[in-house]
């Protein structure tokens, strides 16, 4: 399936539900730096396939019996999804009689890891006890061999070497098969559990980072009301704090030699580029660290922001506005409201959203 992870141990294919109203479409994961091979099951079937089922608004069979800490859960993960997206419909979960749940959960603990500010603050911030670093290709960044994913492969490796963890890198076309029910902003928590739940024979707890601050929360795929929702008794989904908005976390790497060495933001990595400096998540981030005084030693970024770049933006999705709005406020907060850059970042603010 994945070119760089062709024929690795622990590859795993899970079986789509017939009753979901379009074609089988293969699922497929792979694994390298993991200890012990993927494990399918009814909590992985369940992050595949509950959010589909509930955009096509047909009941979800699952074949096996989820344990007594997931079933416990399903209804009220149900209602949240249903009331974050009015494209998802409350259905049904129909399953066998839970299992009483099983043997404690390994005793591994990983963090989702991109080399983005959130996974950055996580790791320098709160990464005590944190063993492994999970990596996923084919989320943000296609799992498609050339210059891109071996950079991003040697940031991985270089971080996990200059930390002491462990690297995990999980190879999937999950995404593909979640894209075509809804938008990745509301699947992709339910996709970052599916991974959680494939790695449970050794990983028993995984932190996600979070993105927004809690006075910042907007309903979408992962949130503090729900990561933790996704858990079964082998396999704890914890949300990172949102103590710190994206300024703050900014700030604090800043100071780390590390971060700003490997900084990785990018998802739409314009003419191949790592960060391509002119979508609006480099931008931001850009304007973000040269608030914070550290643009210039961020060397995967250029040293410096273009208004004209900011003003040739699309509409922004409501997360990136809340995002580029708090940046607009501390330029306003730190005396710079008049500048070039922060008139450019009002106007992009002033328009409508991406529908």
């Amino acid at each position: 399936m994945s070119p760089f992870l062709d024929g690795a141990p622990g590859e795993l294919a899970v079986a789509t539900p017939r009753l979901l109203n379009q074609p089988p479409v293969p699922l497929a994961f792979a694994v390298r730096g993991a200890r012990v091979p993927l494990l399918d099951g009814a909590a992985l079937a369940t992050a595949c396939h509950l959010v589909p089922a509930m955009a096509q608004g047909l009941p979800l069979q699952l074949a096996e019996a989820p344990d007594a800490t997931l079933a416990a859960s399903l209804p009220g993960l149900v209602e949240v999804l249903a009331r974050f997206d009015p494209r998802l419909r409350p259905i049904r979960v129909e399953h066998p009689a839970p299992a009483a749940d099983p043997t404690p959960p390994a005793a591994g603990v990983g963090l989702f890891f991109t080399g983005g500010v959130d996974s950055f603050h996580h790791l320098l911030a709160h990464g005590d006890g944190i063993d492994a670093l999970v990596h996923v290709l084919g989320f943000d960044q296609p799992d498609e061999p050339g210059p891109l994913r071996d950079a991003t492969l040697a940031m991985l490796e270089a971080v996990a070497a200059e930390t002491g963890r462990r690297l995990i890198v999980v190879s999937t076309t999950l995404r593909t098969y979640l894209d075509a029910n809804v938008p990745w902003g509301t699947s992709h928590g339910a996709a970052l559990a599916a991974v959680a739940h494939a790695l449970r024979g050794e990983l028993g707890t995984l932190h996600v980072p979070s993105s927004l601050a809690g006075d910042e929360q907007v309903a979408w795929g992962s949130h503090p009301d729900l990561d933790a929702r996704w858990s079964s008794a082998t396999t704890r989904i914890v949300h990172g704090t949102v103590a710190l908005d994206r300024r703050e976390k900014t700030r604090a790497i800043a100071a780390s030699p590390l971060a700003l060495r490997h900084l990785r933001v990018c998802w739409e990595n314009r003419d191949g580029a790592y960060n391509c400096g002119r979508c609006a998540k480099c931008l931001r981030t850009m304007l973000d660290l040269e608030l914070a005084g550290a643009l210039r030693d961020a060397t995967t970024f250029p040293d410096a922001v273009d208004p004209a770049a900011l003003l040739a933006l699309p509409p922004l999705g409501i997360v990136e506005h809340i995002l580029l709005d708090g940046t607009g406020r501390t330029l306003a907060a730190a005396g710079r409201a008049g500048e070039p850059l922060a008139q450019a970042v009002d106007e992009v603010l002033a328009r409508p959203l991406a529908a």
